[in-house]
């Protein structure tokens, strides 16, 4: 899904909640800019898929239109469509990356990174042979990962294992570096 039609999803979506929301509130929420929050909402108006109401003191009203509800509603099924096929793809790479690592005898895995990524991950070392050791997540440490402990990257340096998984996807080159910084073998580590 192209970010476009994400943003018009989001934005659709903050005006379809009851609480009116001020153009600054809506791009706060949505983590934009407030001009860009400004553009979206005349092109959303503009398509009719977004009525404009003036109210006193200067306040303006959104509403979705019943093309608005229509669109959000495509929207929507675009998204979750996209986002399983996502789910589905990166699946399939961690069951591909665990396959290798079996094929070479290996067993122990860490999970670098305690986030959305890992539970794929997890859920995909289902019906293999490795056995995940802990994670490592230098944000999460001390917390529970379902049954496994989350430590600090230190721990890498204290303990065996055969393979560093990295599960993370947003910070995967400061990672790289940081466990290559360890002294920590290239052929140890392994990206999805």
């Amino acid at each position: 899904m192209d970010k476009v039609l994400l943003r018009n999803l989001q934005i659709l979506t903050e005006v379809s909640k009851e609480q009116p929301l001020t153009q600054r509130e809506m791009a706060k929420n949505l983590g934009i800019a407030l001009g860009l929050a400004n553009t979206y909402l005349k092109r959303l108006v503009r398509k009719g898929h977004i009525m404009v109401r003036a109210m006193p003191g200067n306040r303006i009203i959104y509403n979705l239109t019943p093309k608005g509800i229509s669109e959000k509603a495509s929207l929507t099924y675009e998204y979750m469509k996209f986002s399983f096929e996502y789910y589905k793809n990166i699946r399939l790479k961690f069951k591909e990356a665990f396959q290798e690592i079996e094929e070479k005898r290996l067993r122990n895995v860490v999970f670098y990174g305690a986030g959305e990524v890992a539970e794929i991950a997890y859920i995909s070392l289902n019906g293999s042979n490795l056995g995940l050791l802990y994670l490592v997540d230098d944000h999460k440490h001390g917390a529970k990962f379902f049954d496994k402990n989350i430590y600090p990257k230190e721990k890498l340096l204290q303990d065996e294992f055969d393979r560093v998984i990295i599960t993370a996807f947003s910070s995967r080159e400061i990672i790289h570096k940081q466990i290559t910084e360890m002294n920590i073998s290239r052929e140890k580590i392994v990206f999805v």
